[in-house]
């Protein structure tokens, strides 16, 4: 009784001075739940930048023996795989390059090109050589630079001087369970 009558002071006291009170019992408590969630949208498998390659040689080099040209400018090759398969996930980066021609007929002698430490057996524009490959989703950086990429020249005492050109394909295969798809 003694602490009743406490406990009606103490109430009336805190109302008057216009303090607000709730008693609550654990009989008054609810609760509710509600769900959480994150949309995973898939993206694609992608080829975001590749580097034109220059090599330096001279008339010199070539017409007196075989010899590696070295790489004048490279850079990075960027990949994106953002199909979202997980574990599951594998891709990979090959290069088709053709003859180098100075668009006068004339043609360098090449006995081997080596693209991020891969030789690449034929040079026709047609055979495709593995460059790069991975299991992992994301963006991938594969650079090029003068440790892992080089071009060999064979003897020519008939050379011409001149800018030689040509092309590189580059194609990204994605493979998921028995699936494969290009990039696109």
């Amino acid at each position: 009784m003694k602490k009743r009558a406490i406990m009606t002071v103490a109430m009336t006291l805190l109302t008057t001075l216009g303090v607000s009170t709730n008693i609550v019992s654990a009989a008054d408590t609810t609760g509710k739940d509600s769900d959480a969630s994150v949309a995973v949208a898939a993206g694609d498998l992608s080829i975001e930048q590749v580097p034109n390659i220059a090599f330096s040689s001279s008339v010199a080099d070539i017409a007196n023996g075989a010899t590696t040209a070295g790489l004048a400018s490279g850079g990075d090759i960027k990949t994106a795989d953002n199909r979202g398969l997980g574990a599951q996930t594998e891709w990979t980066l090959t290069a088709k390059p053709t003859a180098l021609t100075d668009g006068a007929g004339h043609h360098l002698n090449i006995t081997s090109l080596t693209i991020n430490g891969n030789q690449v057996a034929t040079i026709d524009g047609n055979t495709e050589t593995t460059i790069a490959s991975g299991h992992n989703e994301g963006s991938t950086v594969t650079a090029l630079d003068s440790k892992n990429t080089s071009i060999a020249l064979g003897k020519d005492s008939q050379v011409y001087a001149g800018n030689y050109t040509g092309k590189i394909t580059w194609t990204l295969t994605g493979k998921s369970a028995a699936t494969e798809q290009p990039a696109e």
